[in-house]
């Protein structure tokens, strides 16, 4: 799969866990790492796995760790400044010194304008810079994946196996979660 995917090959790990699962992490393809669970070998086909790990390598190709990792800084220094300014609003304590010369100006006065625009800054960050960052992300997030999706379908020319794999973890949730019978069936190849 790597060498379809033109990528060397990475890392491979499987993760002791029986919930099916796959994920790829590095910061670029030549320090990559793809890792399956226990419970997603005893899912899938060949095919299927093949198709899996085809979606993973699109990860890596298309450096999505390192995109994913770049966004979640991005909202968490989003709320520490969200965080910072609230506390100096909360405290009182902004770094404003008043006029020189003695000229019998109050520090309230020279912070007007600068608490107005500290007020307006920190109340846009509450409300909207987090839900905007972290929609982003979704979004970007959605798209990622589907583009992973189109690479496996372009690596293993099978796109099917990954459909087939994805409506077996679906099922393996649904069960969990549900008590679906599915499962049942999926098990004893029906």
């Amino acid at each position: 799969m790597a060498i379809a995917a033109g990528v060397p090959r990475p890392r491979t790990w499987i993760v002791p866990d029986d919930d099916p699962n796959a994920f790829a992490t590095g910061h670029d393809p030549s320090d990559s790492h793809v890792a399956v669970t226990r419970g997603l070998l005893r899912l899938c086909t060949r095919d299927e796995l093949q198709a899996v790990i085809g979606h993973e390598l699109g990860h890596v190709k298309n450096l999505d760790v390192r995109l994913m990792t770049t966004l979640a800084a991005l909202v968490g220094a989003i709320l520490l400044v969200r965080d910072g300014v609230g506390r100096m609003m909360r405290m009182g304590s902004f770094p404003v010194r008043g006029g020189g010369g003695g000229g019998g100006r109050s520090k309230s006065k020279n912070a007007g304008p600068l608490l107005a625009i500290l007020l307006a800054l920190w109340v846009i960050s509450w409300l909207v810079a987090p839900l905007i960052s972290q929609l982003l992300t979704l979004a970007v997030s959605r798209r990622r994946e589907y583009l992973a999706d189109a690479m496996s379908a372009q690596f293993t020319r099978n796109p099917l196996a990954l459909a087939s794999a994805l409506e077996k973890i679906e099922a393996v949730i649904c069960n969990e979660q549900c008590g679906d019978e599915r499962m049942v069936a999926i098990r004893h190849g029906a």
